[in-house]
């Protein structure tokens, strides 16, 4: 329908404008499509995915004007509610703007210094978590270089009574430095968020009421909280809690929506109107930027390279914003939240921006595929990507202490997947490809391959005690009494370690798994300890059973009892192994 309708349109309004009117030279996006074509491309695209898809906010524009802006979709698809210019999205990680334009109004104001160290400017407690020589600046913090290792646990809170002031938050639980600062990406919500105390701190005023004072109201952003609990506007909780989140295969998400303990890096709310508004205004000689920042200047150097790749000496972030690729350079950013996938991309060249909000996890036909009907693809694009190095990769945004250092497990050659973000160089020694949000690190092959064993050591004695209590339990209850003394003890050492064999591993397969859904230490203050008890109640029986088989020397045992009498204390040593070797034992390393 909607279609015949533009039809219908155009057929009405061509006999008045027939010969009124000289055609004026077309002007054309980055990709190559016509500016007047645009809404209708836009909208042709929506149509042919409606049937697969629930709330869209979408608005392309230049620093003075909006060239389209429209809301598309349902906020709830099992009652067919749909969006309108009330709906509201989660930024996700595109919140982070705010606080890299917070900085960057202070240092307008004289007031931050960029390259100095941030523990300039934070109170004592804060500094011992800093442990390099080479201090970590506020230019680290905004590039994501400042060393920090991934962070899974104590980010959120599901009731906001659990929620702690941003210092307290931040002091709770202090992600390791594991590179020097300035050397590695590795996208870091912990890093922004102590970006975001380094504002309140030089402000003198909640993170929250300065980005209101100092950013939304300025721009007149009425329909964005930026507080934990969305409280500072009101009804902004409600609305977020209406609003339906899904998958991209559009199954409904319960969970959507968890209060953001470190919420500069991630807390905003709002609608995609606010959305556009905001990123409008960073574009320099926009009327927004103005309100911004008191020297134009400020602006462009926001937009500017702040990070570099090794090799090339191109840009790879600009104060906040990642560089990335599409038929053209752009500088942009992406945001991903349990159920909410927010964008925002623009074109120096040409003054073309975008904004995308759908209320998908990780949605791409939209925020991707608008983006490649604005700017073009990346695969057309003149500057050349480095080929596929040879190896295997590990990304740098992981971790490297505590239980979940297993999660650090993910060696893999690189493929076409893997690579998001249209971008990567390989630096001249091949140890690490460079590319936004996380670099990846060369795994050499005495680690990977250490690894490899470890965990193929750790599933051989799961599959061994499956098959050792399947053998022992399949006999008649008469044949397992006919063994008496230590031959009774042996066999009951054997059969009781191969069960605590199970039950950790299990535990521990379980504990990874919702390792996403458990965000703090009261969770997994039980769970790693309970498997660090149960590893050592393993190693007691090992050494129980060691002994016991050694008094039964000389005793007769078939062949498949000697090879199991060889290989159980092996498979055993490979689990205490593992439950050491990944820490898997102790809350005090998490």
């Amino acid at each position: 329908m909607k279609k015949i309708r533009k039809l219908l349109a155009v057929l009405f309004t061509a006999g008045i404008t027939a010969g009124n009117m000289m055609p004026a030279a077309a002007e054309e996006l980055p990709s190559g499509l016509d500016y007047e074509d645009l809404e209708d491309e836009l909208e042709d695209y929506v149509d042919d995915l409606e049937d697969d898809m629930a709330a869209l906010g979408v608005s392309v524009f230049t620093a003075d004007k909006v060239l389209y802006s429209g809301t598309f979709g349902l906020t709830d698809r099992q009652y067919e509610t749909a969006a309108d210019e009330n709906t509201v999205f989660d930024w996700g990680p595109v919140s982070q703007v705010l606080v890299w334009t917070s900085a960057m109004q202070l240092k307008e104001e004289g007031k931050l210094d960029l390259n100095a160290d941030v523990r300039t400017y934070l109170p004592e407690e804060f500094r011992a978590s800093l442990k390099f020589e080479k201090p970590v600046s506020m230019t680290d913090l905004m590039n994501h270089t400042g060393g920090f290792e991934e962070l899974f646990i104590d980010t959120h809170e599901s009731s906001i009574s659990m929620v702690l002031p941003l210092d307290q938050a931040l002091l709770r639980h202090q992600p390791d430095q594991v590179y020097e600062p300035g050397t590695v990406t590795a996208q870091s919500d912990w890093g922004a968020a102590l970006a975001g105390y380094v504002v309140q701190c030089i402000s003198g005023q909640d993170y929250y009421d300065y980005v209101r004072t100092h950013i939304l109201e300025p721009l007149g952003m009425n329909n964005t909280a930026v507080k934990p609990d969305l409280s500072d506007v009101e009804g902004m909780a409600l609305r977020r809690m209406k609003m339906k989140c899904y998958t991209a295969k559009m199954a409904e998400i319960a969970d959507d929506y968890f209060i953001s303990v470190l919420y500069p890096s991630g807390s905003a709310v709002g609608t995609p109107d606010d959305f556009r508004v905001f990123m409008q205004a960073l574009l320099p000689g926009s009327e927004g930027s103005a309100k911004l920042f008191s020297d134009s200047q400020t602006a462009e150097e926001m937009l500017s390279g702040s990070d570099f790749y090794e090799t090339s000496g191109l840009p790879k972030n600009s104060h906040g914003l990642w560089n990335l690729l599409q038929s053209v350079p752009v500088i942009g950013i992406r945001g991903i939240t349990m159920g909410c996938t927010s964008s925002f991309a623009y074109d120096p060249q040409s003054g073309i921006a975008v904004c995308i909000m759908t209320n998908v996890q990780g949605e791409t036909d939209f925020n991707q595929g608008i983006m490649d009907m604005v700017f073009g693809k990346s695969e057309d694009a003149e500057i050349q990507r480095d080929a596929y190095p040879s190896g295997k990769f590990m990304t740098a945004n992981t971790i490297y202490t505590g239980p979940l250092r297993l999660f650090s497990y993910r060696a893999a050659k690189l493929s076409d997947d893997e690579i998001t973000d249209g971008y990567w160089e390989t630096t001249a020694d091949g140890a690490k490809l460079e590319q936004p949000y996380s670099d990846y690190l060369k795994v050499p092959a005495s680690l990977w391959m250490r690894q490899d064993l470890l965990v193929a050591w750790f599933s051989l004695a799961f599959v061994m005690a499956i098959g050792c209590l399947i053998l022992w339990v399949w006999p008649l209850p008469g044949r397992i009494n006919t063994k008496e003394g230590m031959m009774r003890w042996y066999d009951l050492t054997g059969k009781i370690g191969h069960v605590v064999v199970l039950i950790l591993i299990a535990s521990m397969m379980m504990s990874l798994q919702l390792a996403s859904l458990y965000y703090d230490t009261r969770y997994f203050g039980i769970v790693f300890p309970l498997l660090g008890v149960l590893a050592g109640i393993l190693a007691v029986l090992l050494v129980l059973n060691l002994y016991q088989r050694f008094r039964l020397k000389g005793q007769p045992f078939t062949k498949l009892q000697t090879i199991f009498g060889i290989l159980r204390p092996i498979m055993w040593i490979g689990v205490i192994v593992n439950v050491l070797y990944w820490q898997l034992y102790a809350l005090s390393l998490l």
